[in-house]
């Protein structure tokens, strides 16, 4: 169950189809890790994604809470990163095979993937907390760029990607591969359906003063 961001998402699926990549800054705690977790969802592909439903057909979503991961080593986090994409996608192609160490494995992962006509679509939330690890960050946006050309990268974050990778020049090629966008909290009408549409389906609705209460 997910309320509003519906252009957010109409946006965000055409990028896919487009295999670009999309970068989404707005404050904590306003659900931009709940978007990016329901972009896989069929249910939002066919309600703000129907133009767009062969391409995102062969999409494979992957999504990762960077928060979790972001202290580790480059080979540790890329060894993190790729059992997750095992993980999340082996239900639907074989990518057992494929291997799972460092970056070399992560390139040998999206060879598998797109070997089979699927298009992978990395969905990234906290993507700030790398900014606390200057041993991965440094080299990380020139190793996703090179990537880039073959896989979505949709990124949410508190902080802009210029202030995340302070080492990367404002000039880098890194930044062009991103449409960027700010996002604020919910609009009022979907602020109240968040509020009183869970309540009502289990039976147990709020009063308007508490409904007023909850979203004040």
């Amino acid at each position: 169950m997910f309320f509003g961001r519906s252009e957010l998402f109409k946006l965000t699926y055409a990028i896919i189809a487009a295999s670009g990549s999309i970068s989404l800054v707005g404050p904590p705690h306003i659900g931009k890790g709940s978007f990016l977790y329901h972009l896989s969802s069929l249910e939002m592909q066919e309600r703000y994604g129907k133009v767009h439903r062969a391409k995102l057909s062969r999409c494979l979503f992957v999504f990762m809470d960077i928060r979790f991961y972001a202290h580790k080593s480059w080979d540790d986090f890329f060894q993190v990163l790729n059992k997750e994409i095992v993980t999340q996608c082996q239900r639907i192609i074989n990518v057992d095979a494929a291997a799972c160490g460092g970056s070399e494995g992560f390139s040998a992962l999206l060879d598998a993937i797109t070997d089979q006509s699927y298009h992978p679509v990395f969905a990234f939330d906290s993507f700030e907390k790398l900014r606390e690890n200057e041993r991965l960050s440094g080299p990380l946006p020139t190793f996703l760029r090179s990537e880039g050309y073959r896989v979505s990268y949709i990124v949410a974050s508190a902080m802009r990607l210029d202030e995340i990778f302070v080492n990367e020049p404002l000039s880098s090629p890194f930044y062009n591969i991103f449409d960027h966008r700010e996002i604020g909290i919910l609009a009022p009408a979907n602020a109240h359906e968040l509020v009183t549409v869970p309540a009502e389906k289990v039976g147990l609705p709020f009063s308007t003063r508490e409904t007023d209460w909850i979203i004040e």
